[in-house]
């Protein structure tokens, strides 16, 4: 029954998706700017792919970012649905971090491209340090990076090791870093064809602080920035499973 289902879910989803694509497209060519891309993607693609899979989301903590006009967020990663939650819950137009394999996408890498997001080829360390400065120039400019510091979804739902350029940019540009931590959607939405309805938790921190840091401070920047996302992770996993033993 659930596959017959999710055939459904991902039809529909797969459909949302060009027509979203194809707008933000279509809007940045009449327009020439990318910024209705951020309402395409933010008031029709996230709550409708959220709403078609049955998902919802609870706010857990929302830590006060009024004195920080821009910032890079960082995200732990276990599901595609991150993309549609993180959409929902920060109110800002944000700019991806993409890795380069969804240029190549239809629609998925003409909405990226016409939001101005950043594609980064890891492959390559030469296009990926340009790829970080052109970053970089979108933070000085005031824009707001997120990224998922663990370069691709974690298969076990546990969080994986940071990779460091993300870190180069905010000790590049002297900008806060913000955890976002999402507990649930693993268990709802793994990699594959498996979706189920549910609640997911996300918890915003507060921002840590990185003007003034040199390239000296990278390693310890990593290891806190790490620690403070697992931290909100491991506390709103706790709570799911105490819950859940409860009901």
């Amino acid at each position: 029954m659930w596959s017959i289902i999710n055939y459904i879910q991902g039809t529909l989803i797969m459909i949302l998706t060009f027509l979203s694509g194809g707008s933000v497209m279509l809007l940045k060519l009449i327009t020439r700017t990318p910024r209705f891309g951020f309402y395409v993607m933010r008031y029709f693609w996230s709550p409708f792919s959220l709403l078609i899979l049955g998902i919802r989301f609870r706010l857990v903590r929302n830590s006060d970012l009024s004195n920080y006009q821009t910032c890079i967020f960082y995200v732990n990663h276990t599901s595609w649905i991150d993309i549609a939650l993180v959409n929902r819950v920060i109110p800002r137009n944000l700019h991806f971090i993409a890795k380069e394999e969804l240029r190549k996408k239809p629609f998925v890498g003409g909405a990226i491209s016409g939001m101005d997001m950043v594609f980064v080829d890891r492959s390559n360390r030469a296009k990926a340090v340009k790829s970080l400065n052109e970053a970089a120039i979108k933070v000085k400019e005031g824009r707001n990076i997120i990224a998922f510091p663990e370069g691709t979804r974690s298969l076990d739902g546990q969080l994986k090791p940071f990779k460091k350029g993300l870190f180069h940019l905010a000790i590049q540009s002297g900008v806060p870093l913000v955890p976002v931590a999402i507990s649930g959607a693993f268990d709802l939405v793994p990699k594959g064809f498996r979706m189920r309805p549910g609640v997911v938790d996300i918890s915003i921190g507060e921002p840590i602080i990185t003007k003034d840091l040199t390239i000296e401070d990278l390693n310890p920047l990593i290891t806190r920035s790490w620690d403070e996302l697992n931290k909100f992770i491991m506390e709103m996993d706790l709570k799911r499973k105490l819950k859940n033993s409860k009901s």
